[in-house]
């Protein structure tokens, strides 16, 4: 189907002149500060268990990983990319790189997309949010489709204010929306309620009243993206169908585990709620004071409804915070046009009041900056690496390890070396019990259990007549109880009575 094209421009608010030379200069300080805040402890931490699976299937064939993702109700598009970088086998730090990419290049549309909504402060205030913020910084650390996610969705809701503005070529601009909608529902299923909620969000924004070209443009436009997500979402049907007969159902229960997310490291803990609320009224300010503006009715549809719907989402079935990722953007674009649309309240002749406001905004930006900087500290991974280090360094080979955690001998086996033949017993919580590991704990001798939060409770007629040893991995323990210490590696001997 071919795109419908202008027959002549149509007449828009034009950008001052001003705006336009900065345009290329906001754009790269976006990009390069985005950049900067990430990159240099994307290998840091280790994989999580996602992540290792992310690693895993890109390390697989083309087939496989196709398979794989499907299999798992996932669309295998962000996978087939980092296989096609080369990326299968890469380190921490490379499989993680394309994700700081394309949250940055997404900072850097958005920052445009601000400049000509709101001004310069407007794109300085998303600039500096984008760069900063916590839950854009981990998720631009992450190899995971989250970052590819928001940069699609950039795309799409620049080149949709393109034509509610009435801006010349909006044939060219429903090609690239179109691209920006079907990137975003397929590099993760959540992004096609983001999607959703951008369309609906049209007719808020006064796509009705359009000239009759642009108006072509749009429904080509929403009817080209759906028709390609039906096609694509039947072939996860079946593996939806799978999933949700497993133990834990569609998401029903949510795996893994939690370790203390932020150190707080440079302010007081739970300082966050203040900036969080002055966040929230900057977006109200935007709504109220630029209602009248399609481009912001469209941003507010998408920023308001899109934890609207997670709510009601979340009645049928678990959902996540990274889910509603996609309402990030245009709240951080909205909170930017709040800002300025506040200072310019103040008026040229309140030097003294603009002054305050502009300490203000300084202090803010200091704070957030640190809390960006926090969130690149932070211990928000659980560290499988220290573990499959240590089995390897104590030559513990060929035995069964006995776990309270289903996702450990994923998670622990990408980080052995090859031939260390572990096999494991799993007791998965809340499925199985950890009662479940003691009858195979008291036949095994030495007996090795890596618990998690539960390392004090081993029994004591598990323990009977057995030394112990106790290593510490943060919140979990490898436990090893044996009645001869000379069955135990070389390495491990002296640990006995420990």
């Amino acid at each position: 189907m071919a795109a419908p094209t202008d027959p002549a421009p149509v007449s828009h608010s034009p950008l001052p002149l001003a705006y336009e030379r900065e345009t290329p200069g906001f754009a790269l300080a976006a990009f390069l500060l985005s950049l900067a805040v990430r990159v240099p402890t994307l290998g840091r931490q280790s994989l999580w268990y996602d992540e290792i699976l992310t690693a895993n299937v890109v390390a697989s064939g083309w087939s496989d990983l196709v398979a794989d993702r499907l299999a798992r109700g996932h669309f295998p598009t962000y996978f087939l990319f980092l296989k096609a970088l080369g990326l299968g086998g890469a380190s921490e730090t490379m499989l993680r790189l394309p994700s700081a990419l394309f949250m940055s290049l997404a900072a850097a549309i958005m920052t445009v997309l601000a400049l000509r909504l709101g001004g310069r402060i407007a794109a300085l205030s998303t600039l500096i949010l984008f760069a900063f913020v916590p839950a854009l910084v981990y998720y631009g650390q992450e190899a995971r489709p989250y970052a590819m996610l928001l940069f699609f969705l950039a795309i799409a809701t620049t080149a949709l204010v393109s034509i509610i503005q009435q801006r010349p070529g909006s044939g060219r601009s429903a090609l690239v929306a179109t691209a920006g909608t079907i990137g975003a529902a397929l590099a993760v299923p959540a992004g096609i309620v983001s999607v959703l909620l951008m369309h609906l969000s049209l007719p808020l924004a006064g796509a009705f009243g359009l000239p009759p070209e642009r108006r072509r443009a749009l429904r080509w436009h929403v009817a080209a993206t759906w028709i390609v997500i039906g096609c694509a979402a039947l072939l996860l049907i079946q593996g939806v169908r799978t999933v949700a007969h497993e133990p834990g159902g569609l998401m029903k229960w949510q795996y893994g585990f939690a370790i203390r997310p932020d150190i707080d490291r440079f302010l007081p803990s739970g300082w966050e709620v203040v900036p969080s609320l002055v966040f929230c009224a900057l977006v109200l300010a935007a709504i109220m004071m630029r209602w009248r503006d399609p481009a912001v009715r469209l941003l507010a549809g998408s920023a308001v409804g899109t934890p609207l719907v997670f709510m009601v989402l979340g009645v049928f079935t678990a959902t996540s915070g990274r889910y509603m990722l996609g309402m990030l953007p245009p709240a951080i674009v909205l909170a930017g046009i709040g800002a300025g649309e506040l200072l310019r309240l103040t008026g040229p002749g309140s030097r003294a009041l603009r002054a305050a406001l502009g300490a203000l905004a300084a202090a803010a930006a200091l704070m957030l900056g640190l809390q960006g900087l926090d969130a690149t500290q932070s211990e928000t991974r659980f560290d499988w690496r220290s573990i499959g280090r240590f089995l390897a360094e104590h030559q513990i080979r060929d035995v069964e390890i006995l776990t309270n955690n289903g996702v450990a001998p994923v998670s622990v086996g990408y980080y052995l070396p090859p031939g260390q033949a572990i096999r494991w017993r799993v007791a998965n919580p809340p499925f199985e019990p950890i009662e479940t590991l003691w009858p195979a704990a008291r036949a095994s001798d030495p007996a090795m259990l890596l618990l998690f939060f539960r390392g004090g409770a081993v029994p004591d007629e598990v323990v009977a007549g057995r030394s112990v040893c106790r290593f510490p991995f943060g919140p979990a323990d490898l436990v090893i109880l044996t009645r001869d210490p000379a069955n135990l590696p070389a390495p491990l001997r002296g640990c006995a009575g420990d």
